[in-house]
């Protein structure tokens, strides 16, 4: 019913009988804040009561639903519908109408800190991208109480849409782009150094944007690769030369600079990124290239950067592919763990044997019991881990929040450090207790950059000691194969694990 959010929070009559996946709270300035949107300049000593009457109508809703469920809750951004007599002297007044707001919205990514599964969706931005005098309907929000325009409703369920992918898709994990017409105007091979547009006038700043574009890509935790038909030669006098800044050759995880087909270099990418070629986005300015990719390797998302280099990040980032509705430490640590792989393997061509090579890492695991500040990481690991995961059951925030607080689970993480530098949180296993004699490893996981590393087995063994100083008496694990996890299929049977009479069930 209409305005009846907080009562319905509270108390759950209607929302808990509905069972939501997630909420949207979704709550305009002019309902729960109609002195600041229409009087502030009349009532502005009233404004600071009004404004921490609104939070305290949230704190108390969020938390009383909070104490039943832990279903996702989508705080909005607030915006007023229009500007009024203060246009062109807010910024000189105090109170400024548009610093309060500012400063509410602030206090919203202040609480979504403050709870657990709490986010926000920018719908101030939203109103901002489409226009805000084309958002609002007010006739028609007077009439009816719905006052967004009709022609503003596709844009905001296209927006509601992909923040839903941002919260419960997974990312992909890199983006392999070309040089030429991509990273800079012109063609290095003919063009020389001194040719090639990558800053200044047009269309070089527009160049220096998308690298500027793809620095931020990387800094969020998305691994960026270089594959460009040139000669290595030529591509390090480019990064010697600053051609690529703000990126220099180490930001790229990977690079491939030959004269080798695409699709085989963006393979090789993938194989020495570890990573499934799903994970895998493509762009280049060559219709030719887009095509042959799409055509040999299907499940890499290919961009066809065949339009003015001003609009290439925007064809990248409106395909949602590389959103997140939450950023973890460790997605800060991914793109340059990805690098230090690499630093790995070849170390580990050199090493005598592959217990001198693992000893060469010094290798650093640890292991403790989960809390609820781990929530979005463990929920990223659960959604995305394929390959050594040995139910591939998905379980999500409100799932994993349930398990961290119940008595008859132990949710386990854990994280490695190596002298090439920090993994983040790369394993995560839940144990159940069913009685005090019997445990059940309900979920192992571990994130495919750590394996060859016996981290699992030193997991797995520090699960049964556990389980033994807990006074359990027989630890069962469970193998439910899928079409990615066949590397799993002998994990239990090789550590010592009996197998029993159900199907893949195993016993210790």
């Amino acid at each position: 019913p209409y305005h009846q959010w907080h009562a319905d929070l509270t108390s759950g009559v209607n929302i808990d009988t509905f069972k939501p996946d997630v909420i949207f709270l979704s709550l305009l300035l002019e309902d729960i804040a109609p002195l600041l949107a229409r009087q502030h300049l009349a009532e502005r000593k009233n404004l600071t009561e009004e404004t921490d009457t609104v939070f305290a109508a949230l704190h108390s809703a969020i938390s009383a639903y909070r104490s039943r469920h832990d279903t996702p809750i989508v705080l909005s951004s607030f915006i007023p519908s229009s500007r009024g007599v203060e246009r062109h002297f807010d910024w000189k007044v105090s109170p400024s109408r548009q610093q309060i707001v500012n400063d509410m919205n602030s206090r919203l990514a202040e609480l979504s800190t403050l709870y657990n599964n709490i986010y926000v969706f920018d719908y101030a931005a939203t109103v901002t991208d489409f226009g805000r005098s084309n958002w609002y309907d007010i006739s028609k929000g007077y009439h009816v109480q719905t006052p967004i325009s009709s022609r503003a409703l596709p844009y905001l369920s296209q927006e509601l849409t992909s923040f839903l992918s941002a919260l419960l898709e997974p990312r992909k994990k890199v983006l392999a782009v070309d040089a030429d017409n991509t990273l800079w105007g012109g063609i290095l091979g003919e063009d020389d150094i001194d040719g090639v547009q990558h800053t200044g006038p047009y269309p070089g700043n527009a160049y220096a944007d998308f690298r500027a574009t793809l620095a931020n890509l990387k800094s969020s935790g998305i691994a960026l690769a270089l594959a460009s038909k040139n000669n290595m030669e030529d591509m390090q006098l480019a990064f010697d030369a600053g051609l690529t800044l703000p990126l220099s050759k180490s930001d790229f995880a990977a690079v491939e600079i030959n004269w080798t087909d695409k699709s085989s270099n963006l393979k090789k990418i993938a194989a020495d990124l570890n990573v499934g070629l799903d994970a895998v986005c493509f762009a280049d300015d060559s219709a030719f290239e887009c095509d042959s990719v799409r055509s040999q390797i299907p499940s890499v998302h290919v961009y066809h950067l065949n339009a003015r280099p001003g609009t290439f990040a925007g064809l990248i980032l409106e395909e949602g592919d590389f959103y997140s509705a939450n950023l973890t430490s460790d997605d800060f640590l991914r793109s340059d763990s990805y690098r230090a792989e690499l630093s790995r393997t070849d170390a580990s061509t050199t090493a005598i044997s592959e217990i001198d090579f693992l000893k060469s890492l010094k290798l650093a695991l640890t292991i403790r019991v989960a809390a609820s500040r781990d929530v979005a990481r463990i929920a990223q690991l659960f959604g995305k881990t394929n390959q050594f995961n040995l139910t591939t059951k998905r379980y999500n925030p409100a799932d994993i929040s349930n398990f961290i607080d119940r008595e008859d689970c132990q949710l386990l993480m854990a994280s490695l450090v190596d002298r090439y530098g920090d993994y983040g949180t790369i394993g995560v296993a839940l144990l159940k207790t069913s009685d005090t004699a019997t445990s059940t490893i309900d979920s192992f996981l571990m994130s495919c950059r750590a394996l060859g590393r016996g981290v699992e087995t030193a997991v797995l063994s520090h699960i049964v000691k556990m389980a033994r100083e807990r006074g359990v008496t027989r630890l069962t694990g469970q193998y439910c194969p899928s079409k990615r996890n066949g590397i799993a299929a002998d994990f239990y049977t090789n550590s010592g694990f009996v197998a029993v009479d159900s199907p893949g069930l195993f016993s210790w």
